[in-house]
């Protein structure tokens, strides 16, 4: 599912906001500096500059998509592997030296992919946290 739009209409859904508290979140940030960068998830294009990536594994429930926990299978508590629904997060990050260069480049999640245990509705407001969350890191970057 590749992630566009604002994610506004959803905005004000309580799971789409306690989504983007998890994006924003110390699990998440400590998933990201235990990841390496490219590998896997490649890179990709961003306004005309070539971007790395990588993939963060998360799980959120099945039905409303609520994120859970962000984290690899081998870190995961067995009953949330079992009960709820696997997704990965391709995210674009600028690299160090277009940063250095004063580049305005933020991250980005691009993509989410293996969510096909979610129901429509979840995979809906997880995308639209991830518009927002991709908002507010456009709006933070130099």
């Amino acid at each position: 599912m590749i992630i566009d739009g604002s994610g506004d209409v959803l905005r004000d859904d309580p799971i789409v906001l306690a989504n983007v508290g998890m994006l924003n979140g110390r699990n998440f940030y400590d998933e990201m500096n235990g990841e390496s960068i490219g590998a896997n998830a490649g890179s990709t294009e961003i306004d005309g500059k070539r971007v790395q990536c990588m993939g963060i594994n998360g799980y959120a429930d099945k039905q409303t998509g609520r994120i859970t926990i962000f984290g690899g299978i081998q870190n995961i508590d067995p009953a949330i592997v079992q009960r709820d629904s696997h997704f990965i997060l391709t995210i674009a990050l600028p690299l160090i030296a277009a940063v250095i260069k004063g580049e305005p480049l933020a991250m980005k999640i691009i993509e989410i992919h293996r969510a096909e245990e979610m129901d429509a509705a979840g995979k809906a407001k997880l995308a639209a946290a991830a518009a927002i969350w991709n908002t507010e890191q456009a709006a933070t970057a130099r």
